[in-house]
């Protein structure tokens, strides 16, 4: 549904942005306008990962210069088809959902993007606008204020999508699937997002590069349910499985 929160949950220090990379170049490919707000890696980093994902290259074989023509020719055409990715780097805690709004007008004003997806890297670095900071309590506001963004009918967001860490003891679940009250700092972001995904692997998966992104909680769809991808952390890619590797997984 429109303005739907999604949420990957995962162990820090993992592959939630790599996914979340690989998330807004799922959506280049669908013809969508995606803005992509960075609060802890920087822009140069993220447009780096992005360029790695879309060539499938490493970050040394991107930075080498020769794959600039081919990697600027995928991106022109994502554009010409429609699809747009604005990435914009905003200070930690200094940053709340007003100050996205602002920039969205502003880009709206000057170039007349509207976008349709918000990704945010992550969430719980905003800060919120009620001056709340106590973790628990700026982390629920920041949740509900991003709602209330991605329904403000002159945006019309469809998606936004964020990432979380999980608790310490949370950590055993890593091989099988998380649940709602392994989420760190703020219980009530099961409350105020749509879904949340948890970012899972066993000894197998690791060994044979595969992730499962399994289902944690969803308000309209399944309770329960996977997607697996193929994982090349070198290149920033992630390939779903088609349905004959599902089965023979």
């Amino acid at each position: 549904m429109n303005g739907s929160i999604i949420v990957l949950l995962d162990k820090p220090k993992q592959f939630k942005t790599g996914m979340l990379i690989n998330v807004a170049r799922g959506y280049l490919k669908m013809k969508k306008k995606v803005l992509y707000i960075d609060l802890e890696n920087g822009e140069d980093e993220i447009q780096i990962r992005l360029e790695q994902s879309v060539a499938k290259r490493t970050k040394k074989e991107i930075l080498s210069g020769d794959f600039d023509e081919k990697t600027q020719k995928t991106l022109r055409k994502y554009k010409r088809l429609g699809a747009e990715l604005v990435v914009k780097r905003f200070p930690a805690f200094a940053t709340n959902a007003h100050h996205i709004q602002v920039y969205m007008d502003f880009l709206y004003r000057e170039y007349g993007i509207r976008f349709d997806e918000l990704i945010i890297d992550y969430a719980a670095l905003l800060g919120a606008t009620s001056g709340k900071i106590d973790d628990n309590d700026r982390i629920s506001d920041v949740y509900v204020e991003l709602a209330n963004l991605a329904s403000n009918p002159s945006n019309n967001i469809e998606h936004i999508w964020t990432a979380h860490h999980i608790k310490r003891d949370a950590h055993k679940r890593e091989e099988s699937c998380y649940e709602g009250n392994d989420i760190a700092k703020c219980i009530d972001i099961v409350r105020h997002s749509q879904a949340i995904f948890g970012l899972n692997r066993n000894d197998d998966d690791l060994a044979n590069d595969v992730f499962r992104m399994e289902v944690v909680e969803q308000r309209d769809g399944k309770p329960f349910g996977r997607a697996l991808f193929h994982m090349d952390i070198d290149r920033q890619f992630a390939k779903e499985f088609t349905p004959s590797q599902r089965r023979k997984h």
